[in-house]
């Protein structure tokens, strides 16, 4: 009965020691942006398959594409696909830690754009530098996400999306300028400024309808205020926070289901 006894508290922490062995490794096992390979130090390319959903000659073809691109206007795409970046990093945290890792584009033009596929976790995720922001705005990117790339996805035409989301990015960037625009920086300028005025302009129209009332309204006798509690009330709050990037970048994403 002894014997039986220790061999079973034996084999009980043995497993436990083994869980705890696999638990404390799980973090280690999960993706990081240090062993994503980089394209242009490796081999001179754009392009990093891990996920292994593109052919040889697509690689090529989409290196030429950017080639091209770089040589004629100096911006920069860089392709990855991953099989998935969770349990590290949410899709969009490591797309935006890629980007800054890599610093995609040239640093006094802030012209890059990175293009993430994260094939398991379902997920596009572009990143755009600051000088190309005019030309790739959110509803452009999120349009071209839409309509070029996901449903190639959810067909399962993996290689066919990439393509097509790649082509469209060189095309929009092609006939782009992309010095950083001073011009939109004071237009934003201006338009916050016509706000507060206009808010200010409300603000004592109404002060001055609300005096007048109050001037023509006949005296009443004075009526003591009651305060009741509302104890079925039910509320609920919203959250308009945004993750801040410690880049200057732009970022848009996509759920390919």
């Amino acid at each position: 009965m002894k014997f039986s006894v220790v061999i079973f508290k034996s084999a009980f922490w043995t497993i436990s020691l083994s869980l705890a062995l696999m638990l404390y490794s799980l973090p280690s096992l999960a993706l990081t942006v240090q062993d994503v390979p980089n394209p242009r130090q490796n081999y001179g390319g754009w392009v990093t398959d891990m996920a292994e959903i593109l052919s040889t000659d697509t690689e090529a073809k989409l290196n030429k594409m950017i080639s091209d691109l770089e040589a004629s206007n100096g911006s920069e795409i860089a392709v990855v696909t991953v099989s998935e970046t969770q349990p590290a990093a949410t899709p969009k945290k490591f797309a935006t830690e890629l980007f800054n890792y890599w610093g995609i584009g040239k640093k006094d033009r802030e012209n890059g754009v990175l293009f993430l596929v994260s094939q398991g976790d379902r997920r596009l995720e572009i990143e755009t530098g600051k000088g190309v922001q005019t030309i790739l705005p959110d509803v452009k990117v999120s349009n071209l996400l839409d309509t070029k790339v996901i449903p190639k996805f959810k067909l399962g035409l993996f290689e066919s999306g990439v393509v097509a989301g790649t082509t469209a990015l060189v095309t929009s960037l092609e006939t782009g300028n992309y010095t950083l625009d001073e011009t939109s920086v004071s237009q934003n300028n201006i338009l916050i400024m016509g706000i507060i005025i206009t808010i200010l302009l409300v603000l004592v129209f109404l002060t001055i309808l609300i005096y007048m009332n109050t001037r023509n309204r006949p005296r009443s006798s004075y009526t003591p205020r009651s305060y009741s509690s509302y104890s079925s009330y039910s509320g609920g709050s919203r959250n308009n926070g945004s993750d801040k990037h410690t880049q200057r970048s732009s970022h848009r994403s996509r759920d390919t289901n």
